[in-house]
């Protein structure tokens, strides 16, 4: 897995690959950051789905959560 911030995101070159996934979930706090993320993705060609209403939601349907240290 990796993770990229959405300034991140609208830096990486075009030749660059982020994704070498079927599909890459993009998920933030609430939404809005990953919807915008999706949103770039999708314009680069990438097969792109954000998780609706983000970490929180969730982490609240008690979805599996893994923390990295």
């Amino acid at each position: 897995m990796k993770s990229v911030s959405v300034n991140e995101l609208t830096t990486l070159g075009s030749d660059v690959s982020i994704i070498d996934v079927r599909t890459a979930h993009v998920m933030c706090a609430s939404g809005g950051r990953s919807f915008c993320a999706t949103e770039h993705l999708a314009r680069e060609g990438y097969d792109a789905a954000d998780v609706v209403d983000g970490s929180t939601q969730w982490h609240h349907d008690d979805h599996p959560v893994t923390y990295c240290t």
